[in-house]
């Protein structure tokens, strides 16, 4: 297994997700750069690719990742990685890092914020 980017940052989020073969639907227990950890009941396999799609608390509209990919798999949690959004979606998760965090951890967003900016523009 991948050693983690960063420390989880808790959050509770609707998730679906979904590939040519597969859709299902869970909760998005947190975020760490550059990617997110999910809970559902629906299997997934580690390597397989996904869409996300995640209604962030706060906000009203579905927040997208084109491509995710499943990087670890455990009961029913799976740790999806961010591979590729549009950047209207990028701004987006920039602001609700911004946003959602600062107020716990005001030096840890600011550096979510970059670490996944570049990261999404590496791939």
């Amino acid at each position: 297994m991948k050693e983690r980017y960063r420390k989880r940052v808790p959050l509770k989020a609707w998730v679906m997700f979904s590939n040519d073969g597969h859709c299902g639907q869970g909760r998005v227990l947190d975020f760490t750069v550059p990617g997110c950890q999910i809970e559902s009941t629906e299997k997934v396999i580690r390597g397989e690719y996904l869409e996300l799609r995640i209604l962030l608390p706060g906000q009203t509209a579905l927040f997208t990742v084109r491509l995710a990919a499943v990087r670890w798999t455990k009961g029913t949690r799976f740790g999806a990685e961010f591979i590729r959004m549009d950047k209207s979606e990028q701004q987006t998760l920039d602001v609700f890092i911004a946003d959602h965090f600062q107020r716990s951890t005001p030096d840890r967003h600011l550096r979510l914020t970059k670490e996944i900016s570049e990261r999404l523009q590496e791939g």
